[in-house]
């Protein structure tokens, strides 16, 4: 699923929808993403495996390697200058969650296409030791450009316990999060 910008979310369904139009518009004998016309309807193709965690940390930093340079010469012509902040999972901050952070995470797993958790999809990148290793390549590779960086997950866990509900779902923020991160990119980002 990695194309020049990388995956996206619900890229799955997006690709098997464009499958599905390019079947109805196929001509005989042609075939697309390794699948012929006559490939029987409903069959899927064979899972891709993951790859090991060193090697998506590395493709990962090195796409954002890549954006931040645009950014960064899109920002020279004005004089500005860029930050890049790694947002937090709600794995990167701490071992355990506020109540209502267990209870929504349930609830999203009961939800989950075919009752698979995010950690069973997302696997290793969901461990705080994956945050802490591609917080580092991200780190690294904004040190080649001249740009910022800051790691805000070990900041909001020293600002917090496990009574702040942070969380909605494992990636985005309650307000009360979001408050806390702005209160910590002012003070943070105002130092340097």
């Amino acid at each position: 699923m990695q194309g020049d910008h990388g995956a996206f979310f619900f890229c799955s369904e997006y690709y098997e929808l464009m499958e599905a139009l390019r079947a109805r518009h196929r001509k005989a004998g042609r075939r697309w993403w390794g699948r012929n016309q006559e490939d029987e309807p409903g069959t899927d193709p064979e899972p891709v495996p993951q790859a090991p965690l060193p090697e998506l940390i590395t493709r990962a930093a090195a796409l954002a390697g890549r954006h931040l340079d645009g950014w960064r010469q899109l920002a020279a012509v004005t004089g500005a200058r860029i930050t890049c902040v790694l947002s937090p999972m709600a794995y990167w901050v701490r071992d355990r969650h506020a109540e209502q952070e267990t209870l929504l995470f349930r609830e999203l797993d009961k939800l989950a296409a075919l009752g698979v958790t995010l950690e069973e999809q997302f696997g290793e990148i969901t461990t705080m030791d994956a945050g802490h290793q591609y917080a580092e390549a991200l780190r690294v590779e904004c040190e080649k450009q001249d740009v910022r960086f800051l790691n805000i997950s070990p900041e909001l866990a020293k600002v917090t316990t496990t009574d702040d509900w942070l969380f909605v779902d494992r990636g985005h923020f309650t307000d009360h999060g979001h408050a806390l991160i702005a209160e910590l990119l002012a003070d943070r980002l105002s130092l340097t």
